[in-house]
This record gives structure tokens, C-alpha cells and sequence, in this order.
């Protein structure tokens, strides 16, 4: 199974090329941030070279673990969140009006 280069979705920083690269070539991925940094700081050109990257190098395909559940129980838990708020700012549907109307006259 040959090795495919692909931008990281986990060990990322900026957009994931350092993380992506590290992996690719199975070494630390702060190796290839300070090869990026000293190529900024001496030509200029890591910041062109990391731009091309960002470009060129694909994201890594979502394998459907965790990260897309985790998503889905934040979106829950922001929807569950909203609707509670709404209960405590006093926000109700047209229903719940004209059942605190009837009430109160």
C-alpha cells in the first residue's frame, strides 16, 4: 500500500500541511514547522512554499470516526442549549402565547 500525502485534520495548526507532511514522512511534525520557520525567516520563501502547499496538497478524507460524532452531539447540544435560553428570555411559540393570554385574562 503505497503512502498518500494529504493535509492533516488532526495534527494541524494552521491548515495541517507541517502535520501532513510529518506523517508522510513518519517524522515529528514540529521538525517541519521549524524547517517552515527557518525557511521564513532566511528567503521568505516557506511563507510562498506553505501557500502552494494549502493549495495544492488535499485534506485528508474523513474516515467517520469521533470527530463527525463529536460534531453531531455539539450541534445537539447547541440546539438543547438555544431552546432553554429561549425558555429563560421569555420567548415562546405562537401556541404557548395564547395559552399565557387565556390565562391571564
Amino acid at each position: 500500500m503505497s503512502k498518500k500525502l494529504y493535509k492533516s485534520r488532526k495534527n494541524k495548526m494552521i491548515d495541517g500541511v507541517c502535520g501532513g507532511l510529518a506523517d508522510f514522512f513518519s517524522i515529528d511534525a514540529t521538525i517541519i514547522r521549524l524547517i517552515f520557520a527557518l525557511a521564513v525567516i532566511l528567503k521568505g520563501a516557506g511563507i510562498l512554499l506553505y501557500i502552494i502547499a494549502c493549495i495544492i496538497i488535499p485534506r485528508e478524507p474523513d474516515d467517520g470516526s469521533s470527530d463527525s460524532n463529536e460534531a453531531d452531539e455539539n450541534v445537539e447540544n447547541l440546539k438543547s442549549a438555544n431552546i432553554n435560553d429561549s425558555e429563560k428570555d421569555g420567548i415562546h411559540t405562537d401556541e404557548e402565547f395564547d395559552e399565557i393570554f387565556r390565562k391571564k385574562c
